[in-house]
């Protein structure tokens, strides 16, 4: 599955995904890997998108190209996730898409 979607670098929280956010921009994705949460674990991800992550780092291989990206969602959310990993087990350009 691949689009387009409005990623921010390196954001600390789900709520600076916000389109207003000027440090964003509009980039090209290929999902690479879908990656479904509990909603604990999905809560404690959005909050602190900087901290480093297993499910990131078994995950980071696939991301070959600089458009590959991984989806992450929660059993019952009504959003998703798109995320670039970057030399290790955080984010670095993070964007959110409606669930499906």
């Amino acid at each position: 599955m691949n689009g387009k979607a409005w990623f921010v670098f390196e954001p600390r929280r789900v709520d600076d995904l916000s389109i207003e956010n000027r440090s964003g921009k509009w980039m090209e994705y290929e999902v690479v890997k879908t990656i479904c949460l509990s909603k604990i674990d999905y809560e404690n991800f959005s909050t602190d998108l900087l901290a480093d992550r297993q499910f990131i780092e078994d995950s980071i291989s696939l991301c070959r190209k600089k458009e590959d990206c991984l989806l992450v969602t929660g059993p019952t959310l009504t959003e998703e996730m798109l995320i670039i990993p970057w030399n290790g087990c955080y984010v670095r350009y993070a964007a959110l898409r409606p669930a499906v």
